[in-house]
C-alpha cells in the first residue's frame, strides 16, 4: 500500500489562504473539537452549520494556526482534531454549536 504524498507548499499555502479570506468580515472564530463524532454525526454538525449560514472548516491546526494569525488575530496552539467555525453572526453560529452540544 503506498502512502499518501505530502500536500506541497503551494497546496497548504492555498489552504491557508482560503481560510484567511472566509475570516474577514466575520464576527467570530470558534475552534470545535471533534473528538468522538462519528461520521453521522460530523455530517449533521455540518448541515446545521450551513443552513445557518456558517462556514466549517476542518484543515490541519498548524495552518489553521497560521491563517488566524495571518489575519491579525492571534490564536493559542491548538491540539487534537479541529475544526473552524467562521461565523459573519457570532450569535446564530454559538446558538447552533450550543443546540448540537445538547
Amino acid at each position: 500500500m503506498k502512502a499518501k504524498p505530502k500536500a506541497k507548499k503551494a497546496e497548504k499555502q492555498i489552504l491557508v489562504d482560503s481560510l484567511k479570506a472566509s475570516m474577514e468580515g466575520a464576527q467570530a472564530l470558534y475552534y470545535t473539537d471533534f473528538t468522538g463524532l462519528n461520521v453521522k454525526r460530523m455530517t449533521e454538525l455540518r448541515r446545521r452549520l450551513r443552513k445557518a449560514g456558517v462556514d466549517y472548516v476542518v484543515i490541519k491546526n498548524t495552518l489553521a494556526l497560521r491563517a488566524v494569525n495571518e489575519s491579525g488575530l492571534v490564536a493559542q496552539r491548538l491540539k487534537g482534531p479541529t475544526g473552524v467555525v467562521v461565523a459573519k453572526d457570532a450569535i446564530t453560529a454559538a446558538k447552533v454549536l450550543s443546540d448540537f452540544a445538547k
